[in-house]
């Protein structure tokens, strides 16, 4: 493939990345062919752990960023691409952009000219279009409408470290989706019954047309089948991390036009239609000499405090801290495995049976149906651990101590919040102050009310009334291999003064 070739035609999206970096690190410079296609590309956008969050820089301004990063040590950052419209839709025909893939390529062109960082975490990033089809990629607020059509995109996100071996050649990635096996169970001829004589029914067909409902692999199956075959065909180098995906497969019963398409990078659903959503693994990998490992997932369900004791009660359960604890024991307990990321997975909350005011959770399925106009519908957090399992397993030197730690963007008015990349700015800061290690970093949607400051972002229970749109925030949690403490508030940067609304900036909220 020549050079031209190898130039995305798309626009990369950086969220952040070419220029946080200090001494040890010297600031990416890109190749004469990107600088060719600047004008197609958006600039280079920093969470560099300056002051204040920089303009966004051109490439002729990375001595700039570089001046502001030498502050403190880059411990992690991160960089974002969204795909190219191809197609912007007309007539009820919705926009057709880019598959994954190509982020993957224009991934993998990035790294190679930035080989001073190594990826920590990928992320397949959801991001919802404006109804006019707009995108800002660094806004955290985001509406989901009840009674209109919502349009996404799904985009890629690299959480990066400071390179730790720099006799290692550019990473290079790659991925392998993993979908449950598609099926339908068919429902056979229906029969009425008709009046043939006193005190008698006799049953009659009807003719009802059949119908096809689609049934999926359960997840064990998925993952053991993944399993069977990587042991004539192994990956083609090292696991980084398992995403927990999904995506939607057919909106008002229609099942006939349902279709499992993982690549895709854009969708549109209506708020107060009925939809079914199907659960897949991602796979990223470093390309290099396979590993010969297979690959496990353990889910930790939060535990119920409280059953519901009358019909339309919902029970409690503990929270995320309780979960995370167990799911810390597990992992220390263990040898021979590498933990390759941690998840929070959402689960429809059902009831055990039609008779039964328990409710559970089946995180084996890997489908669940949203229903319009439903008001009651609750959905269950579980912390999801992915691993790798070697095929000659040796003891761990350094048994893993997991914790964790989230960062809210700091609100400034009733619909203004900090962007990405200055809540990566503080977190720049806290992770120096801390020195602790970062296993992975997931990027995690918290349902937003308005009319309050408060977040509950470690409630494992949550339910959301599909007759009301909805504000999301987008938040990072971090993974963290090792105990910390949290720093003194005055070492960290301080939080903007909130705006309320008919109050001037000046006005302070006690």
């Amino acid at each position: 493939m020549s050079a031209e070739e190898q130039i995305p035609s798309a626009p990369l999206m950086y969220g952040d990345g070419a220029a946080n970096v200090t001494v040890a690190y010297p600031a990416p410079v890109p190749t004469a062919e990107l600088k060719a296609n600047q004008a197609d590309q958006p600039p280079v956008m920093g969470a560099d752990g300056a002051t204040q969050a920089p303009a966004l820089p051109s490439y002729e301004s990375l001595a700039h960023q570089h001046a502001l990063a030498q502050q403190q040590a880059v411990k992690l950052t991160y960089v974002d691409w969204l795909p190219k419209c191809l197609d912007p839709g007309s007539g009820g025909r919705p926009p057709v952009f880019q598959d994954f893939s190509c982020l993957i390529r224009y991934a993998n062109l990035w790294l190679q000219e930035n080989s001073a960082y190594q990826v920590r975490t990928c992320e397949t990033l959801e991001k919802k279009l404006d109804p006019k089809g707009g995108l800002e990629s660094e806004q955290t607020l985001t509406f989901q409408s009840a009674f209109g059509t919502n349009t996404y995109i799904r985009g890629l996100r690299l959480w990066l470290v400071p390179k730790e071996d720099f006799s290692q050649p550019p990473q290079q990635l790659a991925y392998t989706n993993i979908v449950p096996k598609l099926d339908y169970k068919t429902i056979g001829r229906v029969y009425g019954f008709v009046h043939a004589g006193p005190m008698m029914l006799t049953p009659v067909g009807m003719h009802v047309p059949t119908i096809k409902f689609p049934t999926f692999a359960k997840l064990n199956a998925t993952v053991d089948k993944f399993n069977q075959g990587l042991q004539t065909a192994p990956l083609p180098g090292q696991v980084i991390n398992i995403e927990t995906s999904h995506l939607k497969f057919s909106e008002s019963f229609n099942f006939k036009d349902g279709s499992i398409e993982p690549d895709a990078t854009c969708w549109s659903e209506q708020g107060t239609k009925s939809k079914l959503y199907v659960f897949f693994l991602r796979v990223f990998y470093v390309q290099g000499p396979p590993t010969q490992e297979w690959i496990a997932i353990k889910d930790f369900i939060p535990d119920a405090t409280r059953q519901p004791t009358t019909i339309g009660a919902k029970p409690i359960f503990e929270e995320f801290n309780a979960v995370l604890y167990k799911a810390g024991q597990w992992a220390h307990s263990q040898q021979g495995i590498r933990v390759t990321n941690i998840q929070t997975v959402n689960f429809k909350l059902q009831r055990k049976s039609l008779l039964d005011l328990d409710y559970g959770i089946n995180t084996n399925r890997t489908d669940y149906d949203d229903i319009g106009f439903d008001k009651d519908n609750f959905s269950l957090k579980v912390l999801r651990v992915a691993y790798t399992v070697p095929a000659n397993p040796t003891l761990n030197p350094t048994p893993l101590q997991l914790t964790s730690r989230m960062f809210a963007p700091y609100g400034m008015s009733i619909r203004s919040y900090e962007t990405t990349s200055q809540t990566v700015q503080r977190i720049l800061c806290w992770l120096n102050l801390t020195g602790v290690r970062v296993l992975n970093v997931e990027t995690y949607q918290v349902e937003k009310n308005l009319h309050t400051e408060y977040l509950f972002p470690d409630r494992m229970l949550f339910g959301v009334d599909n007759t009301h749109g909805h504000h999301w925030l987008s938040t990072i949690r971090l993974y963290l291999d090792g105990m910390f403490q949290e720093p003194a508030p005055h070492l960290l940067p301080p939080a903007p003064v909130y705006t309320a609304p008919n109050m001037s900036p000046s006005c302070e909220i006690l």
